[in-house]
């Protein structure tokens, strides 16, 4: 399996020495700006998500300097990534749909839960959270480009059992879509706390590093199934949700977790153009 997917995608330049910039404290704003901006798709993105609801700045970016000046290199930094993963979902990821929508359309609604749950929880982790939102499941991603043929049979074998897709990918191909996303991760030279907040979102206790990363994208990828319209085969109830051990670890509410659940649909739907859902 590793040998059929070892072609695994890079992230883009802008993106990778993005990332380098933000890790050194004598990067000025020109560079960061200067960098950005050798992409003009991409910077145009980074105009678009820094005026989202998501970061309450609507209107108020016109240029990169506006938007490095008001969020700062982090979450730019963060944008900027967000922005580059968005292409590897060019195919739509509807073979690997999770509850009816799109790979993308569930990992940016997984984002969103993860950065407000972050905001109330872990306010240095906001943007890791979003990151490991949007990501976790990359993997999938990654099982639909580079093995298509597999998809449908892993799908199939979903409907018939009780198993979990994780389970189904190492019975089949061994090896899970967290797993790849880690690897993933660790290609592109992401913080380790990424890497093993994607590599144990389905299992957070088992996170020795960072456990609350993999905690917020457990229960807030239960929450994105909790918004599906149709339902999935196994409705992901709020009551369900909340009785789940990585509500306990964050302390999750009925009153919170409504609140998170009504937020997230508010901020998909005022930026939906933004995320290209």
């Amino acid at each position: 399996m590793l040998t059929q997917v070892k072609d695994l995608p890079s992230l883009p330049f802008v993106a990778t020495k993005v990332m380098q910039l933000t890790t050194s404290p004598n990067t000025t704003m020109k560079q960061m700006e200067d960098v950005i901006l050798k992409d003009s798709a991409l910077a145009s993105k980074v105009l678009k998500y820094s005026n989202s609801a998501l970061y309450g700045r609507s209107g108020q970016i016109t240029s990169m300097t506006d938007a490095l000046v008001l969020l700062g290199f982090s979450t730019v930094k963060t944008i900027v990534i967000a922005s580059s993963v968005k292409s590897m979902h060019s195919s739509g990821g509807r073979g690997y749909s999770a509850a009816g929508k799109t790979l993308w359309a569930h990992s940016v609604e997984t984002g969103i839960a993860a950065r407000l749950l972050a905001k109330l929880k872990r306010k240095d982790l906001v943007e890791e959270a979003f990151i490991v939102g949007l990501l976790h499941d990359i993997g999938k991603n990654i099982i639909e480009s580079k093995l298509p043929g597999y998809v449908r049979q892993l799908v199939i074998l979903k409907k018939k059992g009780d198993l979990t897709f994780e389970e189904i990918e190492e019975q089949v191909l061994g090896i899970n879509h967290s797993e790849l996303g880690a690897i993933l991760c660790r290609k592109w030279n992401f913080p380790e706390i990424l890497e093993k907040a994607i590599r144990f979102h389905h299992h957070p206790s088992s996170n020795k590093k960072e456990p609350i990363l993999s905690h917020l994208a457990c229960v807030s990828d239960a929450i994105s199934y909790h918004l599906s319209t149709p339902p999935p085969n196994q409705p992901e109830s709020e009551a369900n949700i909340l009785e789940m051990e990585s509500s306990a670890f964050l302390e999750l509410d009925r009153e919170t977790f409504q609140e998170i659940v009504k937020e997230v649909q508010e901020t998909v739907e005022r930026d939906r153009k933004t995320f290209d859902l």
